[in-house]
């Protein structure tokens, strides 16, 4: 399997969030500035100040699904990173349960079939003379 490339400890942070939380405040920035700054027009100042205001929530909510969808996406980064760490402790543990199982199962069987085989021998009977059938 190919090494994975090592990342500086800072690199996330300044190739990704940084730009994204920067591009996210340039938007609302823009959306305030264009409702101060924007003419009168067919609607009113205060119904274009209302609908950025209305806006901002949405991209408060949006960033914050964003955020999750990270945090869920390192999450599994580094899950996926642990597993074939944790496979060769788990690997051994199962080996052994199975291996005490299988003596467990063996033990019992013998616990239980030994005594009826020699329960078997002792009663026996003897054939009898008329019998057709010989079983040997």
């Amino acid at each position: 399997m190919d090494e994975k490339k090592k990342y500086s400890v800072g690199s996330n942070f300044w190739q990704i969030i940084l730009p994204t939380l920067l591009g996210a405040v340039l938007i609302i920035l823009v959306g305030l500035w264009f409702v101060l700054v924007a003419g009168p027009g067919n609607v009113s100042r205060f119904a274009e100040i209302s609908t950025v205001l209305l806006v901002i929530p949405v991209l408060f909510f949006a960033l914050l699904i964003g955020l999750i969808l990270a945090g869920m996406i390192y999450a599994v980064t580094w899950i996926m990173d642990w597993i074939p760490r944790l496979t060769a402790p788990v690997l051994t543990i199962l080996e052994k349960i199975r291996q005490a199982a299988g003596m467990l199962s063996k033990n019992s069987a013998r616990l239980v079939i030994e005594p009826a085989s020699w329960m078997a021998v002792f009663r026996r009977e003897k054939p009898r003379a008329d019998q057709e059938i010989q079983l040997d």
